[in-house]
C-alpha cells in the first residue's frame, strides 16, 4: 500500500514539474496531457481491481500481491525512461492496474493471515499508509527532483516485489483449492458414470445368466449336501459373484442389476440368506469410490446454484434495487465532491492561488491533515452511526467547498484578498475532515450491510465499473472548467454535488448500525427509513424476508 500510495505523492508534485518543466523535467505537459495522466490511472485501477476479482480465485491472494508489485515495477521504470507524453500514458495506466490489484487483494490477504481480534488496527494501518505514503514521496520529491524520484521508486518497488515472493499462502486457501480439486473431479467421474451406463445396461444380460446357471447348479447339487454345506456354497457363490460384479461396475449400476434377477430366481432364499452379506459388501465399495461424494455434491450446488440470471433478477428486487442506486449515488458524490482531485492537483491549486504560505508548506499542511482526518471514522462509525456521519460530511463538504469556490472567485477576479489568504488552507483542512468522516469511507461499510452475501461480489464489480468511468470523467471535466471558465467554477459544482448527496441521504440512506440483514431489508421497502428509533416487528420482517 506504500508503493500504491507512492503514485498520489508523486503525482502531486510531478504534475507540477511536468507542467511548468522544472525540477528536472525531461518533457514538459499541457494541463490537458496532465488531465489525461491522473484519468488514465483510474481507468487503469477499475481494470485492476476487475482482473484482480477474477484472479483471486484461480489462485492464492499472495500471488496477486507479487503480480501487482510486479505490475507497479514496470510502470515506475517505464516512466523512468519515458521521453514522450505517450509513453507516460501508458506507464500510467499500467500503474493504475497495479494499484487496482493491490487495493482489491491486499485486504483480503490481511483478513486471511491476521488474527480476527486485530483485523480492524491491521486495516486502519493499511488504510494510513496510503496517506502516509503520499506525503513521504511529495516530500521527496521537493528534495530529490524527477528523475532521482522515479529512480527510488523503481528500487523500492523491485525490493517489495523479492519480499512479498516469500510471502506464504493462507492455509485455508490451500483448502479450499483441494475442494476445488475434488469438486472437478468429482464432476469428471459422474459424467464418466453417465457415459459408461450403456455399456453396463449391455452386461447385465449375461450376468444374469451367469448368476441363474450357479443357481441350478447349487440347486442340483442341494440334495446330496448337508444343509450347512449347501448354506456355505450359497453364501460363498453369492459373495464372489457380488464381488466380481462390484469391481466391474460403480455402485449405482450395482442397485440397478441386482434387484431384478435376486427376485425373479430365488425370491425365499433372498430374504434368509442376502441381507447380511448385502449389506456388508456393498457399502464398502461404494465409501472407496467416492468417500466425498456428498460433500463435493453440495459444493457443486453451492457454486452453481448463484447464476448471473440468478443474481440480476436479485439485485433487481426493490430492497437490493434501492440498495443499488443508494451505493451509486454515494460512489458518484465521492468521486464529484472533488477530493482525489483536489489531492492531485494540490500544488498546482496553491502556485496559482493567492495565499500566505508557500506552496509547498501548504501543500503539506492539508496531507498531513489528510493523514489525521482519515482515522476519524474509525473511532466514531460505531458509536455514532453511519446515517448521521454522511450527513454530517456531505453537508460540511458542501459547505467548505462553497467558501473555497467564492475566494477562488475573488482571488481570479483581482479582489485584495491578501487580509484573508491564509482561508484556502483552512478550508482545504476543514474539507478533508469532513469528507473522511463519511464520504471518503462509509461506502464501503454500507457495501457490506446492505446487501446480502451472495450479491456482495456482484455489486462489487458494478460498483468497480462505475467507480471507474466517473473517476475517469473528473480529471477531465477538472481541467476542461478550469481553463475555460475558472477553478472556482468547477469547486461550486463540486459543492452543488455534496448538497444533492446530502439530500439523498436525508431521504433514502437508511441508518445500518447495530441491525441485521433482515432489518435492514425492512427499513429499504418500509415508509418510515428516516426514524432514528424504528421498531421492525417480527410479522413486517416475515412479510418482507427474501
Amino acid at each position: 500500500m506504500i508503493i500504491g500510495g507512492s503514485v498520489n505523492g508523486w503525482t502531486t508534485i510531478s504534475l507540477y514539474y511536468l507542467i511548468t518543466g522544472t525540477g528536472g523535467a525531461p518533457l514538459t505537459i499541457t494541463h490537458d496531457e496532465s488531465s489525461w495522466m491522473v484519468s488514465l490511472t483510474v481507468l487503469g485501477s477499475m481494470v485492476g481491481s476487475l482482473m484482480a476479482a477474477q484472479l483471486v480465485v484461480s489462485s492464492c491472494s499472495n500471488i496477486c500481491l507479487v503480480l501487482c508489485n510486479t505490475v507497479l515495477t514496470i510502470g515506475w521504470f517505464a516512466i523512468y525512461e519515458a521521453t514522450s507524453v505517450k509513453v507516460l500514458y501508458i506507464a500510467r495506466v499500467i500503474l493504475g492496474i497495479g494499484i487496482g490489484i493491490g487495493s482489491t487483494v491486499n485486504p483480503m490477504y490481511l483478513s486471511e493471515i491476521v488474527d480476527i481480534k486485530f483485523t480492524g488496527t491491521v486495516g486502519f494501518i493499511t488504510a494510513a499508509n496510503v496517506s502516509i505514503a503520499s506525503i513521504l514521496f511529495y516530500v521527496l520529491g521537493l528534495w530529490m527532483m524527477y528523475k532521482s524520484l522515479l529512480l527510488l521508486l523503481v528500487i523500492l518497488s523491485f525490493i517489495c516485489f523479492m519480499l512479498i515472493r516469500c510471502f506464504s499462502a493462507p492455509r485455508y486457501l490451500s483448502v479450499t483449492s483441494d475442494e476445488m480439486t475434488q469438486t472437478r473431479q468429482s464432476t469428471t467421474y459422474y459424467t464418466a458414470t453417465e457415459n459408461t451406463h450403456t455399456e453396463e445396461m449391455e452386461l447385465r444380460a449375461p450376468r444374469a445368466q451367469t448368476r441363474s446357471e450357479l443357481h441350478q447348479q447349487s440347486s442340483q447339487s442341494r440334495s446330496d449336501l448337508p444343509s450347512q454345506s449347501t448354506s456355505e456354497l450359497h453364501q460363498s457363490s453369492t459373495s464372489e459373484l457380488h464381488q466380481s460384479s462390484t469391481s466391474e461396475i460403480h455402485p449405482e449400476s450395482i442397485r440397478e442389476v441386482h434387484p431384478e434377477p435376486t427376485s425373479e430366481i430365488h425370491p425365499e432364499p433372498t430374504s434368509e440368506i442376502h441381507p447380511e452379506p448385502a449389506s456388508e459388501i456393498h457399502p464398502e465399495p461404494a465409501s472407496e469410490i467416492h468417500p466425498l461424494g456428498r460433500r463435493e455434491l453440495q459444493i457443486v450446488n453451492i457454486l452453481t446454484k448463484y447464476t448471473w440470471s440468478t443474481k440480476l433478477r436479485k439485485i433487481l428486487h426493490r430492497s437490493n434495487r434501492k440498495a443499488l442506486f443508494i451505493m451509486l449515488g454515494l460512489i458518484m458524490a465521492q468521486q464529484l465532491s472533488g477530493n482525489f482531485i483536489t489531492m492531485q492537483y494540490l500544488h498546482v491549486l496553491f502556485s496559482k492561488t493567492t495565499i500566505c504560505l508557500k506552496t509547498h508548506e501548504a501543500t503539506m499542511v492539508v496531507l498531513f491533515a489528510d493523514i489525521i482526518s482519515s482515522s476519524l471514522p474509525h473511532l466514531k462509525v460505531e458509536s455514532i452511526g453511519r446515517r448521521k456521519l454522511l450527513i454530517l460530511s456531505t453537508l460540511g463538504s458542501c459547505s467548505t467547498l462553497i467558501v473555497l469556490a467564492i475566494y477562488l472567485l475573488l482571488d481570479q477576479h483581482k479582489f485584495d484578498v491578501s487580509y484573508i489568504s491564509i482561508l484556502p488552507v483552512i478550508e482545504l483542512i476543514i474539507y478533508q475532515v469532513m469528507f473522511h468522516i463519511g464520504l471518503g469511507t462509509l461506502p464501503n461499510v454500507l457495501l457490506r450491510e446492505l446487501f446480502p452475501t451472495e450479491l456482495k461480489g456482484s455489486v462489487r464489480a458494478i460498483i468497480v465499473i462505475f467507480d471507474g468511468i466517473i473517476g475517469f470523467t473528473v480529471p477531465k471535466l477538472y481541467q476542461v472548467i478550469t481553463d475555460n471558465v475558472g477553478s472556482y467554477a468547477i469547486y461550486f459544482i463540486f459543492a452543488i454535488s455534496c448538497f444533492l448527496a446530502f439530500v439523498m441521504v436525508f431521504i433514502w440512506v437508511p441508518e445500518t448500525k447495530g441491525k441485521t440483514y433482515h432489518e435492514v431489508e425492512a427499513l429499504l421497502v418500509g415508509e418510515n427509513l428516516n426514524s432514528p428509533n424504528e421498531e421492525i416487528s417480527t410479522d413486517e420482517l416475515d412479510s418482507h424476508e427474501i
